[in-house]
């Protein structure tokens, strides 16, 4: 819940900084730089659209690649069963791996009882740590 409400703050963010942009385009047309400015607007748009495209996909958990050698990583997602007294539990186990180099990061994945796809959100918090570069 925490990552959705950061993610619609930096589209929103985005967004703003957009529409500023389209009114400095408008301020600027009247004046006889108005072919310098829709040059720079469309430069910026671009780089709007590159930005937005970027967040989405790390929403969405595609996995960048390895920090140590550029290739790319795959991730595994695999369910473990407990059963702790009356109660079964279920525990992802999320490995996300590098091809060439073998550089891999675990996670243990407990989903609360809300999560509708706890295989597809498991998988997704083993992206945001492997995306990770700190």
């Amino acid at each position: 819940m925490e990552n959705t409400a950061y993610y619609r703050e930096m589209i929103d963010r985005l967004r703003t900084d957009a529409n500023e942009q389209v009114q400095l385009y408008h301020v600027c047309a009247s004046t006889k730089n108005a072919l310098e400015a829709a040059a720079v607007l469309e430069q910026l748009t671009a780089e709007l659209e590159h930005r937005e495209n970027l967040i989405r996909q790390n929403k969405n958990g595609t996995l960048k690649p390895c920090p140590l050698c550029g290739a790319r990583a795959e991730r595994t997602v695999t369910e473990h069963k407990l059963n702790i007294s009356w109660r079964d539990y279920k525990v992802y186990t999320v490995r996300v791996q590098c091809v060439n180099c073998g550089c891999e990061i675990h996670l243990d994945y407990h989903p609360p009882t809300w999560v509708k796809r706890p295989a597809s959100e498991a998988g997704r918090q083993g992206a945001l740590r492997w995306n990770r570069r700190i």
